[in-house]
């Protein structure tokens, strides 16, 4: 179910996080892939059977670094990219209205993103602005799912 509300879209996903990476990512059926191994090999898990995520879109477009503000302005912390897989899993025409997206950065402290858009799916190093066309998917900071 998806919910609606002024500026940010939410839904309740479940996430099968005993998956490798790519068993992830392949779910989601997705027929465009451009994926850095690197980046697949560091996307964490995120803890938690079910959690709900929430999507918003940017005010304006940014740096990379400046996104952490406008999650922390929301009350929020970027989703693990294994629930944001199991949305575009469970209803594979989300990203065709919501192109949808997560950012986590790898051990050395590098950017990496996960973009769900159409057909197609990234999972790249990112050092440059965030579109603000992008959903960004979030979960509620201090709750257990959020850690």
């Amino acid at each position: 179910m998806i919910v609606v509300m002024e500026d940010r879209v939410a839904r309740r996903v479940r996430s099968n996080r005993m998956r490798m990476p790519w068993q992830a990512i392949l779910a989601t059926q997705f027929r465009d892939y451009t994926i850095d191994d690197d980046v697949l090999c560091a996307m964490p898990r995120g803890i938690g059977d079910e959690v709900e995520v929430v999507f918003f879109l940017p005010d304006h477009c940014m740096s990379i670094d400046k996104l952490e503000n406008e999650y922390r302005s929301r009350d929020l912390v970027p989703a693990d990219p294994y629930s944001l897989a199991g949305i575009n899993e469970a209803d594979l025409h989300f990203s065709f209205d919501y192109p949808n997206s997560t950012y986590w950065k790898d051990r050395s402290g590098k950017w990496c993103q996960a973009t769900f858009a159409g057909w197609s799916v990234r999972i790249i190093y990112i050092d440059s602005e965030v579109s603000d066309t992008m959903w960004c998917a979030g979960i509620v900071a201090n709750t257990p799912e959020s850690a």
